[in-house]
């Protein structure tokens, strides 16, 4: 799915649209994850700040995106 992107002031090209998972419920935030990769999404706004790094990472598993590599 080709995606728009915009270019940062330093120069990194990222996804123009993403997903915010500010105060989600683990359970949901893994689901909406889940779903938002399956669709095409790769932009996860999802800083140390929410404390949900593992269920956003699950969700990632969880869509079976081969592009990050395998679990271990």
């Amino acid at each position: 799915m080709p995606q728009k992107t915009l270019t940062s002031n330093t120069g990194v090209e990222m996804p123009a649209v993403g997903l915010g998972v500010f105060q989600t419920p683990p359970d949901i935030t893994t689901a909406a994850v889940e779903d938002a990769f399956r669709l095409g999404y790769r932009q996860i706004d999802a800083p140390a700040a929410y404390p949900n790094e593992r269920a956003v990472g699950e969700g990632i598993y969880r869509s079976g995106t081969k592009e990050f590599g395998q679990r271990k």
